[in-house]
């Protein structure tokens, strides 16, 4: 029986990174997408050096053979062949969005658009220039909008004109905590800690 191609890929270019909060938040995300989905009605898409890769279930894992040098090239160049190769649309994880390619977009905040005075050095400055851009492409070229909270979302409309209609709220969730077994030895290492201390 022929498989059927996945309509949606995930980027997967977050396991390229370290686990941050974008990176947490796509990836228990992508496994719960991996349990609830049928097999292979979602892919994911995964460069070579990505790292910490789950076991999916359901999702088709598309590998890359190449390393992700540049993300702004691996974003409008590579990805976007690849996906028109599937015939599928990108669900993007990290506050990006293809010129050519566009799908689902994620745009956990507009902090680059809104706190100008946080980016002091040269380096700083062109990524606050490279985030507002990703901001504007997704805001006028995302199918649909996903961020994290209703404060992130009227923020987006304020201040990008995205209509209300076009983004959804996903909330974040504690519950993979429950997975992860409380480690106390840092009360050892840091002796100006006393419990009970919760972060």
């Amino acid at each position: 029986m022929k498989q059927t191609l996945p309509k949606v890929i995930i980027n997967g270019d977050f396991y390229c990174n370290n686990l941050t909060g974008i990176e947490r938040y796509a990836n228990e995300i992508t496994k719960r997408l991996d349990a609830l989905s049928a097999p292979y009605e979602i892919g994911i898409i995964i460069p070579r050096n990505g790292k910490n890769i789950p076991l999916f279930t359901n999702l088709k894992t598309i590998r890359y053979d190449k390393d992700i040098v540049s993300f702004p090239k691996w974003q409008q160049c590579i990805l976007p062949r690849i996906l028109k190769q599937h015939k599928a649309i990108p669900l993007d994880f990290g506050n990006a969005c293809s010129l050519f390619r566009p799908g689902i977009s994620f745009l956990h905040d507009i902090y680059a658009e809104l706190y100008p005075q946080d980016f002091t050095t040269k380096r700083e400055i062109f990524e606050r220039f490279y985030f507002r851009l990703m901001y504007r492409i997704i805001a006028k070229r995302a199918r649909r909008i996903c961020t994290v909270s209703q404060f992130s979302k009227d923020q987006i409309i304020q201040r990008l004109g995205v209509k209300s209609e076009k983004i959804t709220v996903i909330y974040s969730s504690h519950l993979h905590f429950k997975t992860i077994q409380a480690d106390y030895s840092v009360f050892d290492e840091h002796r100006e800690l006393s419990q009970p201390y919760y972060f």
